[in-house]
C-alpha cells in the first residue's frame, strides 16, 4: 500500500510539472500586477496554515475559498513541524506540505509559500525548531551569525527542493516565495538573505513582507525582491508602514516596477485572559475596496481560516483557536453573514478584473472638496499613549533620537519626523511640531541596572506635596495600567511606574509591562479631501474616507450617497451601483441553527502525584525546561528540600509561563501570599508555549529560583512526563494502565487530576463514509464548568484549554493605529475561549473517549453536566 501511495504522489507531481498548454509557465512582474502564464491577474488570496487544519479538511476549505471568489492560497512553512530533530525530516500528516499544495491545485488555486524561516504567526517559537538555540554556539537568530546563516540556508534549500515540482515554472501552482518575515531593516543580513534565496531559485519571484522602505532599499529599483505590506488600511497617517495612500507612493518611489501587494489583511488573534477581538465586516471590506481603488492587485486575508493550535503549537499566551473571527472560522464553518457579504465583493472583483488591469493605477480625483488647512499641520498636536507592541514594524511605535549640543535629545516618531515629544503639556504626553530651540522638547535618559527613567531637560513647579515650591524635572509615568502621563521624577526606590527602556537598535520605548510608547496619529494631509474617485475605464470607485461624516457626491451627473468610510463601485455608463461596502451586515449574527448536544457519560478520574515524573534529572542550577522536555510536554517539576518555612516567591524564566507550588504534597494558594513549612517543595512549571517574538538562543522557559523566607534556591532536581502522559491514559490503549475512580465529591475540587468520559454522535454525521468534516458542520467540546489544562479526544490532543475571564481595556481593542478603531472587543469578562474544535477525522459514531487533564480546580466545584460535546452548524455567537 505504501508503494501505491508513493507512486500516486509522484504521478501527481509529474503531471503538474508538464507545461500548461498555451501558457508560458512564467510569473512576470509589472507595476500593475503579476502576469501569470502570460495573463495579468488580480490575485485574491487567503492564508491557511496546513499544520493548523486537519489534512482531511484541506479540500473542503479550498472549496470554500473558491466559493468565496478567491483564486490564491497563502501559507507559512513551519520549520519546527518538519524538523523537530535536526536532520530528521517529516512531511507527513499535518506536515504534508506537498499534499497541501496538490489539494489547492485541484481547486485551481494558485499558492504563495512564505518560507521565512522565522514566521512569527503566533506559532510556537516563531516556527523555528528548539534545537537551533544550541547548535554550535550560535549567538543570534536573524542576523549575520555564520551558524544561523548556515542553518537558514540549509533549510531554505531543502524546502525549495521539496516544492520545486510545484513551482509555476514547472507547471505547478506556486507563484511566489517569501524570504524572512516582517524584518524591519535593510542591513547586511537581509541583503545576504535575499541573495541566498535567489541563489536557490529564481524560477518564481521572491518577496519580503511589511518593511516596504527597507525592502525598497534592497531592491534598489529592481525586481530582485518584491516588497509587500501587512496590516490595516489607513486612509491617513500610515506612511509606508500600513496599507494606505502613503504606502502606494512610497512603494512606487523606490520600486517603480512592482505591483502593490497586501500579504496580511489581519483578522487578529486572541490571548488568554484578554477579551475576544473581532473586526467589523464593513470596515474590513472598505479597506479592501480602497486598496483596489488605489491600484493594488494582490490582497490576502490573514487568516482565511486560522484553524487551531492543536497539541502545543501556539506561541506565548495565544489561545487554542487561531483567529476565530475570520470569514471561514477556526471551526471551518462559513462565518455568516460575512461570508456571503465578502463573496459578493470578490465575485465582482473577478468580473471587473480585466477592466481594472487594462488601465494603470488611478490617480485620486477629489469629490465634494472640503479643504483641510495646511496650517493645521504646523499646529498639529498628537497624543502619545502606551499600546500593545506590534510584532511587525510600525512607524507610530518607532522613535528617532536626535542628540542636542548639551547631550540631551529629542524624540520623533518614524511616522512623522516633523513632530517631537514635548513636556509642555503636563496633563498628557504628546508630540508637536519640532523646534530645536524649545527646551520642552529636550529629554534625558537615566539608565542604570536598577533604574530606567526618561526625564525632561526642562524643569517645572513640583506637584508632589512634599516638594511644593521647588522645581522638578518630569518623567514618563504610567498613571494607570494603560495610560501614560508626565509626573515629577521620583527617586528610584519609588519609581516603579516610571520605568521605561529605550532600545536604540529597535528604536522602541517600552514600559515595565512590555507595552510600547505609541503616537496616536500623524495629522491630516492637506492635499486630501473627504471624498474621491478612482476611474478604471468604465468602472469608478467612489470613496468617502471621512471618519464620521456621510455625504452626497455627484459623478457623471448622477448623485450617490456615501456613508462615512465607505466605497461605492459604479458602472459609469449605466450609473449602476455594482457594490456598496456600507451595506450593513450584522458582524455579530446569532446562529440560526441550534447546536445538537451529545452527553458525556461514564465520568471517572485518576489523580497525579505532586513531584512525580517518569523522566528525572539530578539537581542542577536553574535547569532550563525546554532543553530537557524538548516541548514534548507542557509540564515539568522543579523539586528540592527546605529546612525553613516562610513566604515563597518563584522567579520564572522567559515570558508567559505559569507555576503551581506544592509544599509537602499540598498546593499552596497562589491567589494570596504563599507560605511554606519545612519539607519538600515541588514547583510545577507549565510552559504554555514559547513566545513567537524576539526569538533567539536566549529564549527560555522554566523556574530560575525559589525564595523562601529570604533564602534563594537555584539548585533543583527536575522531573517530567506526568504519570498520565507516560502511561498514555488519554488513549483507549492506555485506559487500563491506571485505576480509574468514578467521580465523587473529591473529583469536583481536586487539582492535578485526569478526568475521563465517553460520548456518542449522531449516525447521520458519518453517512458519507468520509473522514472530512461534513459541510457546515463542526463538532466541539464546550469546557464551561472546568478550569485549565489539556484536552484529548480518542488519543488526539486538541490543545490547551483555560476558562479564565477575558479583560477589555480601552474603547478599541489593540492594536490601534491612529484614531480609527480596527479591532473591537467582544464578550468582556467572559472566558476568552470556551469551545474547542475536535477534528472530524479522529471521531467515530460510538464510544468516543474524552480525557481532560485539569491542572487546578475552578473557584467553584466542577460542574460535570456543563461540559458537553456540541454539533454546530453556524459560526457560534461566543468562541
Amino acid at each position: 500500500a505504501n508503494i501505491v501511495i508513493v507512486l500516486l504522489v509522484a504521478a501527481v507531481a509529474a503531471a503538474m510539472a508538464q507545461p500548461i498548454e498555451g501558457s508560458k509557465n512564467t510569473v512576470e512582474v509589472t507595476k500593475r500586477s503579476l502576469i501569470i502564464g502570460g495573463k495579468p491577474m488580480i490575485l485574491t488570496s487567503g492564508s491557511i496554515h496546513y499544520s493548523r487544519v486537519p489534512p482531511s479538511d484541506w479540500a473542503n476549505v479550498f472549496a470554500l475559498a473558491k466559493e468565496l471568489g478567491l483564486n490564491c492560497i497563502e501559507t507559512y512553512v513551519i520549520w519546527n513541524q518538519h524538523e523537530h530533530v535536526r536532520g530528521n525530516l517529516s512531511w507527513e500528516n499535518y506536515g504534508d506540505l506537498p499534499g497541501f499544495i496538490e489539494a489547492a491545485a485541484k481547486e485551481d488555486l494558485l499558492v504563495v509559500v512564505r518560507i521565512g524561516p522565522y514566521i512569527c504567526g503566533e506559532y510556537y517559537f516563531g516556527g523555528i525548531p528548539l534545537w537551533v538555540r544550541n547548535v554550535d554556539n550560535i549567538s543570534c537568530f536573524r542576523c549575520n551569525d555564520t551558524i544561523w546563516e548556515r542553518e537558514m540556508q540549509r533549510w531554505v534549500t531543502i524546502l525549495v527542493e521539496k516544492i520545486t515540482p510545484y513551482l509555476y515554472s514547472n507547471g505547478g501552482p506556486v507563484i511566489m516565495l517569501q524570504i524572512e518575515n516582517e524584518y524591519p531593516k535593510a542591513d547586511d543580513y537581509m541583503r545576504w538573505a535575499v541573495d541566498m534565496a535567489r541563489n536557490v531559485t529564481t524560477d518564481v519571484p521572491w518577496n519580503m513582507c511589511h518593511a516596504v522602505s527597507s525592502c525598497g532599499d534592497i531592491a534598489n529599483g529592481t525586481n530582485k525582491i518584491l516588497c509587500t505590506i501587512n496590516g490595516f488600511w489607513m486612509d491617513e497617517g500610515g506612511s509606508t508602514g500600513q496599507p494606505g495612500p502613503e504606502f502606494f507612493s512610497g512603494l512606487w518611489e523606490k520600486t517603480p516596477n512592482q505591483p502593490a501587494m497586501w500579504t496580511e489583511d489581519q483578522g487578529w488573534f486572541d490571548q488568554w485572559g484578554v477579551g475576544e477581538r473581532i473586526r467589523y465586516s464593513y470596515d474590513q471590506i472598505y479597506g479592501i475596496a480602497r486598496f483596489f481603488a488605489y491600484g493594488g492587485s494582490y490582497h490576502n486575508f490573514y487568516m482565511l481560516t486560522g484553524g487551531n493550535n492543536y497539541e502545543r503549537k501556539s506561541g506565548g499566551e495565544v489561545v487554542t483557536a487561531y483567529a476565530p473571527d475570520t470569514v471561514i472560522d477556526n471551526l471551518l464553518l462559513r462565518h455568516e453573514p460575512r461570508f456571503s457579504y465578502y463573496k459578493g465583493f470578490f465575485t465582482l472583483i473577478a468580473d471587473i478584473a480585466e477592466e481594472l488591469l487594462a488601465h494603470p493605477p488611478a490617480v485620486a480625483i477629489p469629490l465634494n472638496v472640503t479643504k483641510v488647512s495646511s496650517a493645521s499641520l504646523a499646529s498639529a498636536e498628537e497624543k502619545v499613549d502606551v499600546t500593545t507592541c506590534y510584532q511587525y514594524y510600525d512607524p507610530t511605535q518607532h522613535w528617532n533620537m536626535a542628540t542636542l549640543s548639551d547631550g540631551s535629545f529629542t524624540l520623533s516618531p518614524d511616522s512623522n519626523s516633523s513632530l517631537c515629544m514635548t513636556s509642555d503639556n503636563l496633563k498628557a504626553l504628546s508630540v508637536v511640531a519640532c523646534d530645536k530651540t524649545d527646551k520642552n522638547q529636550a529629554w534625558t535618559y537615566n539608565h542604570t541596572s536598577d533604574n530606567s527613567q526618561i526625564a525632561s531637560e526642562a524643569m517645572f513647579p513640583c506637584r508632589i506635596p512634599a516638594n511644593k515650591g521647588k522645581q522638578c524635572h518630569v518623567c514618563f509615568d504610567m498613571m494607570s495600567a494603560d495610560s501614560i502621563d508626565l509626573w515629577d521624577c521620583k527617586p528610584k526606590g519609588d519609581a516603579d511606574n516610571q520605568q521605561f527602556v529605550i532600545d536604540e537598535k529597535q528604536k522602541t520605548i517600552t514600559n515595565s509591562n512590555g507595552g510600547c510608547v505609541t503616537v496616536e496619529s500623524t495629522g491630516p494631509n492637506p492635499n486630501r479631501t473627504g471624498a474621491e474617485a478612482h476611474v478604471y475605464g468604465n468602472i469608478v470607485f467612489l470613496s468617502n474616507y471621512q471618519e464620521n461624516q456621510s455625504t452626497f457626491v455627484t459623478y457623471h451627473d448622477k448623485d450617490y450617497f456615501l456613508v462615512h468610510t465607505s466605497v461605492v463601485i459604479v458602472n459609469i455608463s449605466s450609473g449602476e451601483i455594482l457594490y456598496n461596502t456600507s451595506t450593513k451586515q450584522d458582524h455579530q449574527a446569532t446562529p440560526t441553527v441550534p447546536p445538537n448536544e451529545a452527553a458525556i457519560t461514564d465520568w471517572a478520574y485518576f489523580a497525579e502525584t505532586p513531584g512525580y515524573g517518569a523522566k528525572r534529572t539530578p539537581p542542577a542550577t536553574s535547569p532550563e525546561q525546554l532543553a530537557i522536555t524538548d516541548n514534548d510536554s507542557d509540564y515539568m517539576w522543579y523539586s528540592f528540600k527546605t529546612t525553613k518555612g516562610g513566604p515563597v516567591k518563584v522567579q520564572t524564566m522567559g515570558y508567559g509561563g505559569l507555576v503551581y507550588v506544592y509544599n509537602n504534597g499540598k498546593l499552596l494558594n497562589a491567589s494570596g501570599s504563599m507560605v511554606a513549612s519545612a519539607g519538600s517543595i515541588d514547583v510545577l512549571s507549565v510552559a504554555m508555549g514559547l513566545y513567537n517574538g524576539g526569538v533567539g538562543p536566549t529564549s527560555v522557559k522554566g523556574v530560575e529560583s525559589v525564595k523562601i523566607n529570604g533564602e534563594t534556591t537555584t539548585m533543583m532536581a527536575t522531573a517530567w512526563m506526568l504519570e498520565g502522559e507516560e502511561k498514555e491514559i488519554y488513549d483507549s490503549s492506555g485506559q487500563t494502565n491506571v485505576k480509574w475512580t468514578p467521580i465523587d465529591a473529591t473529583s469536583k475540587t481536586k487539582d492535578l487530576i485526569w478526568l475521563r468520559g465517553h460520548f456518542d454522535l449522531p449516525t447521520e454525521l458519518f453517512a458519507s463514509g468520509l473522514k472530512s468534516q461534513p459541510n457546515q458542520t463542526s463538532v466541539v467540546v464546550n469546557m464551561t464548568g472546568f478550569n485549565k489544562g489539556a484536552a484529548y479526544v480518542n488519543g488526539f490532543n486538541i490543545g490547551r484549554y483555560w476558562l479564565t475571564p477575558g479583560a477589555c481595556t480601552g474603547e478599541c481593542a489593540p492594536p490601534q493605529h491612529g484614531s480609527h478603531c480596527y479591532i473591537h472587543w467582544k464578550a468582556c469578562g467572559e472566558p476568552t475561549q470556551s469551545i474547542y474544535h475536535i477534528p472530524f477525522e479522529v471521531l467515530q459514531e460510538k464510544d468516543n473517549l474524552i480525557v481532560l487533564f485539569e491542572e487546578t480546580a475552578p473557584d467553584s466545584p466542577r460542574d460535570f453536566s456543563s461540559v458537553r460535546v456540541q454539533v454546530l452548524h453556524d459560526h457560534p455567537a461566543r468562541n
